[in-house]
């Protein structure tokens, strides 16, 4: 009942602060959203969007990046995918993507930062090139750096390879681990096999 409550108060909010004069600005509708997106309230989020554009107030891909954060680290990843469908790709996208993705890999959401590096290709970030694709470097590493399970890194560097985004997945992951003294992934069998067995079970 108190969620329920506080729910309604938010959605009032903005209804007040127009009665009294008051343009809400990005921040106030960045502080709204973020909280449904943390009670995983995707109807009354979607309302609060359409809001701000009817209002001439657009958010920037950096504050739907918090919101996707939010959302996904309260437990609410379905929702994920549409809100980054939202979002415009605009100049400087790369590197705060990239920041989004350490961030949810640093809370055990690897699959969410996986979908949001998926995002990257059409944009042709630096260091990609066709001959030799290395996209997702940070990726990889911050997921070693993290103990992330083999099979999971395995299935991550297959779907790279298997996509033309990178040209030698394994063996960049396997010198991460090197680097970082990770002495249990020196099997390689035993990784290769993570990621090409595992893999076609998906």
């Amino acid at each position: 009942m108190l969620e329920q409550g506080t729910s309604r108060v938010r959605k009032n909010i903005l209804t007040v602060m127009q009665g009294a004069g008051i343009e809400p600005g990005p921040d106030t509708y960045t502080a709204l959203l973020s909280a449904y997106a943390e009670m995983g309230d995707l109807d009354t989020l979607k309302k609060t969007l359409e809001a701000a554009e009817a209002a001439d107030c657009s958010l920037m891909d950096r504050d739907l990046m918090q919101i996707i954060f939010t959302m996904a680290k309260a437990g609410h990843q379905q929702h994920v995918p549409e809100l980054v469908e939202r979002l415009r790709h605009e100049r400087g996208y790369v590197p705060d993507a990239m920041n989004l993705c350490l961030s949810l890999i640093t809370q055990g959401l690897e699959d969410m930062a996986f979908h949001i590096l998926r995002t990257f290709p059409s944009l042709q970030p630096e260091g990609m090139s066709s001959d030799s694709p290395n996209l997702g470097n940070f990726f990889l590493r911050h997921c070693v750096n993290m103990n992330t399970p083999l099979e999971k890194l395995g299935l991550y560097c297959k779907q790279l390879q298997e996509s033309n985004l990178h040209a030698t997945p394994l063996s960049f992951t396997l010198s991460c681990a090197l680097e970082a003294k990770k002495t249990e992934w020196s099997n390689w069998d035993r990784f290769h096999w993570a990621g090409a067995v595992k893999g076609k079970e998906v």
